[in-house]
């Protein structure tokens, strides 16, 4: 859902991935771009059961919420879920506080654009103070578990070894 930057850049992945995405967009121009580009989308408001339905949520695998910030988006995520339970739904938040919200409405992960930048601001100042690669993904690991407060994306012990 959304076809800014973050939009773009995970739909350019798929495609060269041969994954063949849908993007809801709500902006007319954008849609048209879009369709230009040979890229399937759909026009209007991700929060309305028939956008969803008419994009297929009901057989997607994932569903991506790549804008921050969209008003009704935890009525969407509802409302994905509703329409396909096995769905897993990427979400995107400004801030850590939004997070535990978007998972409360069902949101598998959700990424904070205030998480993600104190992981690449602490990432460049370790690198610039010669920090070796393994103290950079320990320090990683735990920010991610203390901001984001869980260790998914935490490397495992046999992947350390």
């Amino acid at each position: 859902i959304g076809y800014g930057p973050v939009g773009r850049t995970l739909t350019r992945l798929l495609r060269e991935s041969d994954i063949a995405p849908v993007v809801i967009e709500l902006d007319l121009d954008t849609f048209r771009e879009l369709k230009a580009e040979g890229i399937h989308a759909v026009y209007g408001d991700a929060s309305q059961q028939d956008t969803l339905s008419h994009a297929g949520v009901q057989r997607a695998t994932s569903l991506i919420l790549s804008t921050a910030g969209m008003p009704g988006s935890q009525e969407m995520i509802r409302l994905a879920k509703e329409l396909n339970p096995g769905i897993r739904v990427f979400a995107r938040s400004v801030h850590l506080r939004e997070a535990s919200v978007l998972r409360r409405a069902g949101a598998d992960t959700v990424f904070s654009g205030e998480g993600e930048v104190a992981l690449s601001m602490t990432e460049f100042m370790l690198r610039q103070v010669g920090a070796t690669p393994e103290q950079i993904d320990r320090e990683r690991d735990r920010i991610r578990r203390e901001l984001f407060g869980d260790a998914r994306f935490a490397k495992s012990s046999t992947e350390t070894s």
